[in-house]
């Protein structure tokens, strides 16, 4: 599977996206997978996951802290493998990394 550019860093190296990025620390994804948010923006957010999130499918997730968790409806944009050298995850159980895009509904 192909990812867009902006997944593959070319977009931030040419300063066409959207949206200013933040990296995160421990903030955790709760639902629908469990996982992390690696960076989050206005617009949409990266997450590592344990599972695969189906590519065009619309997910509520559900992240951050116990007693101050943020419930957003998001499109999975791109979602890939990725093999981990990290010891925390071990050869056995590569990560997943997808994008999200933030879906907001009008009244």
């Amino acid at each position: 599977m192909t990812e867009p550019a902006a997944a593959q860093g070319t977009a931030e190296e040419s300063g066409l996206r959207r949206h200013e990025r933040r990296q995160l620390r421990d903030m955790p994804l709760v639902q629908p997978v469990e996982g992390e948010v690696l960076t989050i923006s206005a617009g949409g957010m990266a997450v590592r996951t344990w599972s695969g999130l189906a590519v065009n499918k619309e997910y509520f997730f559900t992240f951050g802290a116990p007693g101050s968790r943020v419930r957003m409806r998001g499109r999975v944009v791109w979602c890939r493998m990725v093999p981990s050298a990290d010891p925390h995850y071990g050869d056995w159980l590569p990560p997943y990394r997808a994008g999200i895009e933030f879906v907001i509904s009008s009244p």
